[in-house]
């Protein structure tokens, strides 16, 4: 079923096989759209069967700091079959590559004394780079997967980040979101602690949704012009901005960070403006 457009609002879905002769293929986000790290949301797995069924390529989009293989696992794991999608993107899999390449004159110019913060050394194992001790034997920053809920900006990382930034440490954000989807609720993503770091004069680079490196990716993957496939997401920031950027139709799913916003009076609205993006499409989840 299909609610009509009023004025400068998105179409308001009940599933997406109401604009299914629109699009060819789907960018789907993982983390608040295919599932929480614990469970996939009711319908969603019957979502992607019925796409796949009706012809249409799919490509997992993500903002994770992690590898491509970590999220098939996890697919997998909940349930999902990794043999109905085109392929796997993940921000944290561009990184490690951009790293190990050094072909991008901003990669091509970092040192190899990296402050890690992250789970783990995933980003940087295997490759000609150490871990650094302190900000004062770095010669750059890598945010990676999120320490939250154990760690945070305010607790545990101004002090470090404001040395970086005092020493002009260039920091590399390899998971753009500022908020992020767990089993648990919603937690701080390395994206906030990025954008702390630019407040104070840091130089950043991301990598990840709404940025161009994963969409080239991705459009490869998929075989087909973008404007005939369908961004979903429930990021605006990341997911409809990144998707309207690359020449795609957007579906923003309700059911996602946004949540407790969009519960307040013209809070799509708000939130459009906010962020300066405006999906095609709203669903209240990934629903076919």
């Amino acid at each position: 079923m299909v609610q009509e457009k009023n004025g400068s609002q998105p179409v308001r879905l009940t599933g997406l096989s109401a604009v299914a002769d629109r699009f060819d293929g789907a960018l789907l986000d993982q983390w608040g759209v295919l599932h929480d790290g614990a469970k996939a949301p009711a319908g969603a797995i019957d979502a992607v069967n019925a796409m796949a069924a009706a012809g249409k390529r799919l490509v997992v989009l993500s903002n994770s700091a992690r590898f491509s293989s970590d999220s098939r696992e996890r697919l997998i794991a909940l349930g999902y079959d990794p043999a109905l999608f085109a392929g796997m993107v993940t921000s944290g899999e561009i990184v490690n590559e951009m790293l190990r390449d050094r072909r991008d004159s901003f990669f091509g110019g970092l040192g190899k004394s990296v402050l890690l913060i992250a789970r783990d050394d995933t980003l940087i194992n295997g490759l000609d780079y150490r871990a650094a001790d302190s900000v004062e034997t770095a010669d750059f920053v890598l945010l990676g997967s999120s320490t939250a809920p154990e760690k945070s900006l305010a607790a545990d990382y101004i002090g470090v980040l404001e040395r970086a930034a005092a020493r002009g440490l260039p920091l590399v954000c390899a998971n753009p979101d500022r908020v992020g989807v767990a089993a648990t609720g919603f937690i701080e993503g390395p994206g906030a602690l990025a954008a702390y770091y630019e407040t104070i004069g840091g130089v950043v680079r991301y990598l990840g949704k709404p940025y161009p490196e994963v969409y080239a990716r991705a459009a490869a993957l998929l075989g087909l012009p973008m404007n005939r496939v369908i961004a979903v997401g429930d990021s605006l920031e990341h997911d409809i901005a990144g998707g309207r950027r690359a020449g795609c139709l957007t579906a923003f799913v309700e059911a996602g960070i946004h949540a407790p916003d969009l519960a307040k009076p013209d809070g799509l609205l708000k939130l459009c403006v906010h962020y300066g993006a405006t999906p095609d499409f709203t669903i209240p989840k990934l629903l076919w």
